[in-house]
């Protein structure tokens, strides 16, 4: 949980529509004073989003083992200090359920609250208990489920897929560009396998095993870390990559003027499609920029 900091690995992101949630600070052992450098050293790039201060740390006590005021306070020093440096971008926190009423006024420089949560096939009254607590924007750092289903101790990418789908579809429902809504995305986990998280095993091989705290995946309740990829180690995908690419975003015909004139958070939106369906993702900048005359942003000269 490092920030990106070096501006080649955010121009690539960029050119290729992405932009992060960048983690500015996780770690207690971390001097506060740390965040200034680096804040500044790619406050100004297109592919930053948003700031991320602690993650799960109502778990981890910032990793320290802080207990839960010192570690809020902590990071909502470093929120404070980020503002300070950066006035355009919105600093997150990441809590391990949803945060209670008291933690959300104690971090009152938190602009926008992430929950990592797994319990099996649904979120229940995730969104309901956070809208009671809150009016700032709330989003899903974590969700989904791992490939290995330690009940047979075989690999389980049809239970994979099932819940990556209905997930998926109940943040897209309570998205908040619909009325009532309030779920402004999801971050599903994960992209890749981790080889390293079973610190039993071996990171050269695929160990079952491993730990994380809260909840319980699909379909076995348990937390095999190093099987969490949509795709393998070495980017094979699992029938859950396919199934997350298949599933639209909600109201895809609001994209049409995206897809004309792109927007503060994409260049640009075009279809990608799977034998299992269509989705609409971020168009590369160097198919948006000759509409845009974006090139400026890579020391280019704009197209006319």
């Amino acid at each position: 949980y490092e920030p990106v900091t070096d501006p080649a690995v955010l121009d690539e992101l960029w050119r290729n529509g992405i932009q992060i949630l960048n983690t500015i600070y996780s770690h207690a052992a971390k001097p506060v004073e740390a965040v200034r450098k680096e804040v500044d050293a790619v406050k100004h790039h297109p592919a930053l989003l948003m700031w991320v201060a602690g993650n799960e740390w109502n778990y981890n006590g910032c990793y320290l083992h802080m207990d839960l005021n010192h570690c809020g306070d902590r990071l909502n020093e470093v929120a404070k200090l980020v503002k300070r440096y950066d006035h355009q971008h919105p600093v997150a926190s990441i809590y391990g359920e949803a945060p209670p009423l008291d933690i959300i006024e104690r971090l009152d420089a938190i602009d926008v609250w992430g929950v990592n949560y797994y319990d099996e096939l649904s979120f229940g009254d995730l969104f309901k208990r956070f809208a009671q607590r809150s009016t700032k924007p709330f989003f899903l750092g974590e969700y989904g489920a791992d490939a290995y289903d330690a009940r047979y101790s075989v690999v389980n990418e049809d239970a994979q897929a099932h819940a990556t789908k209905l997930l998926t579809q109940e943040i897209m429902e309570n998205s908040a560009i619909f009325p009532g809504g309030i779920c402004s995305g999801g971050l599903v986990f994960e992209l890749a396998d981790e080889w390293w998280k079973d610190g039993d095993g071996s990171p050269e091989a695929q160990d079952t095993g491993g730990i994380a705290p809260g909840g319980g995946p699909f379909p076995d309740r348990t937390f095999n870390e190093e099987w969490w990829g949509l795709v393998t180690l070495q980017r094979v995908p699992r029938k859950a990559y396919y199934t997350f690419a298949s599933l639209a975003i909600p109201k895809p015909h609001l994209v049409e003027s995206v897809l004309a004139r792109g927007g503060n958070a994409t260049e640009g939106l075009r279809k990608s499609c799977t034998p299992q369906g269509c989705t609409f993702v971020p168009r590369p900048l160097q198919e948006f920029c000759p509409v845009q005359g974006c090139g400026h942003l890579f020391g280019e000269k704009a197209h006319p």
